[in-house]
């Protein structure tokens, strides 16, 4: 019984990721139709796409009631960004880093870290407090999209007829890649919830580890794909804009919907465990301007240790 919810668990993560991608390649299409500039689409629709299934994953399970499971999955997610993903990533090959990202995003991940740190402290993030990251993330996307024309991106010439999609299946990609996303996300909620209750496992931890790693698959792959192709920015950048979606709109969205009140423990442990490794990032990144494989190595070394605590913690 135990390995058949696993399988619907793999089953969920599975639909959430094609999900993702169906409904990525559907709005990029529908942004070329309309001629909207691939730097946008990049900053917008491709950037956050790798994170939809922490988005839905999120939703369904606050939905749900499961907010345990709702607030683990962002935190969890953000940690195992920077130490599984990155450090992944960078064990691969070193990754160069932009000084731009010094300067900016690095400190916005950690300035949005310290105030979901701050908004917890009452173990609980509300409507109000919801709707401001909503509203932040909105004014990040505007910036991102003002700076982009500051530089001159112009907006592409007509695509070429051999690589455009017509408008409806444009539009049917971008509605079956919803659907798939959303019944992902029901089934592995359902599954991990069972999962948890059988073996004697909160749901927080398990929002904090199984969940939050299925859903960070995408972004696994796509960094490490952009790093082998020598495109160390993106890897990085896919990163540290994944991080700031889970926390400014996935949370945000989730907490507007329904009101997430969430365990001691994340407010106590788990939020300064994110915070702590976006915070160790700024010196590494920045001493040489990139990342080496030993500090790749320490990264995943550090999530390795975080998620043997957390599990050891569980059944103490």
């Amino acid at each position: 019984m135990t390995f058949l919810l696993f399988a619907l668990f793999a089953l969920g993560v599975f639909l959430m990721i094609y999900g993702a991608d169906r409904l990525v390649e559907g709005g990029s299409s529908i942004a070329v139709h309309f001629r909207i500039s691939p730097l946008v689409i990049g900053l917008t629709i491709v950037s956050f796409g790798t994170s939809f299934p922490e988005f839905a994953a999120s939703l369904v399970g606050a939905l749900h009631g499961q907010t345990d499971i709702a607030m683990g999955n962002v935190v969890g997610s953000n940690i195992c960004n920077l130490g599984l993903v990155l450090g992944a990533a960078a064990l691969t090959r070193p990754i160069q880093v932009h000084a731009g990202l010094i300067k900016k995003e690095i400190p916005f991940v950690l300035l949005i870290s310290l105030l979901t740190w701050f908004l917890a402290w009452n173990n609980r993030i509300g409507r109000m407090e919801g709707a401001f990251f909503v509203a932040l993330f909105v004014f990040f996307v505007y910036y991102c999209i003002r700076t982009a024309r500051q530089r001159g991106d112009a907006l592409p010439a007509a695509p070429p007829p051999a690589k455009t999609t017509s408008l409806p299946r444009s539009l049917a990609a971008l509605t079956f890649g919803l659907i798939l996303l959303f019944l992902g996300a029901d089934l592995t909620i359902r599954s991990a919830v069972s999962i948890s209750g059988k073996l004697g496992i909160s749901q927080a931890l398990i929002g904090l580890t199984v969940v939050a790693l299925g859903t960070s698959l995408p972004e696994l792959v796509t960094s490490v794909v952009a790093l082998r192709k020598g495109e160390g920015d993106i890897g990085l950048g896919n990163v540290l804009g994944s991080n700031i979606f889970n926390l400014l709109f996935v949370l945000g969205v989730t907490a507007t919907v329904h009101p997430i009140p969430s365990s001691p423990q994340f407010f106590r442990f788990d939020i300064p465990v994110m915070f702590g490794f976006t915070l160790v990032l700024i010196p590494i990144a920045g001493s040489q301007l990139r990342i080496s494989r030993r500090e790749g190595g320490f990264f995943l070394t550090a999530y390795v240790g975080y998620i043997l605590y957390r599990v050891i913690n569980n059944f103490i």
